[in-house]
């Protein structure tokens, strides 16, 4: 009778084992399947960052073309109109389209000088892109620290089972 509570105990105990064993193997695959998530989490922000940047360029080329495109139609602009009416000063009719040209011309420049400063928007979405990839720097450093301490215990366990289970070395 106390040989087959003993045998019993054992099976009981090699039970045990290899249902802490599953729920290690458990824990490590969770592990791995946080990692994968972790990785596409870091891909993503990537993208945001990347596409927060390009749009940023995007704007500040908008910018840099409109101020640009005023300022050397008002200048170029007036310039040969005045030319063109010192020529055509003689000749009332031209004169007349002359200015109207310029009327247009200077409603032209008053609308483009009217869009919105992309400047200071580019310059909110630069800082956003930067801050983004500093916590996400720092978030995937504290996911590597998480799951080397994960990993370490579950290699302690590991170590932890083999050593007090004599049936994992017999199975």
């Amino acid at each position: 009778m106390g040989n087959f509570q003993e045998t019993t105990g054992k099976q009981a105990g090699c039970w045990k084992a290899l249902e802490s064993g599953r729920h290690l193997g458990d824990r490590c695959a969770a592990v791995g399947i946080g990692f994968y998530g972790n990785s596409e989490t870091n891909d993503g922000v990537y993208q945001l960052t990347y596409s927060l940047d390009d749009a940023n360029h995007t704007l500040a080329g908008i910018d840099n073309l409109v101020s640009g495109t005023s300022f050397r139609m008002k200048e170029e602009l007036d310039r040969h109109l005045l030319r063109l009416n010192e020529i055509f000063a003689a000749h009332g009719d031209y004169v007349q389209t002359l200015r109207f040209m310029q009327i247009m011309a200077n409603n032209v420049v008053t609308q483009l000088s009217t869009l919105p400063n992309w400047q200071v928007t580019s310059g909110n979405l630069s800082m956003i892109a930067q801050e983004a990839r500093v916590i996400e720097y720092y978030r995937w450093l504290s996911y590597l620290f998480l799951f080397i301490v994960d990993l370490v215990i579950c290699l302690v366990t590991c170590l932890g089972l083999a050593k007090r289970s004599k049936c994992l070395l017999v199975t």
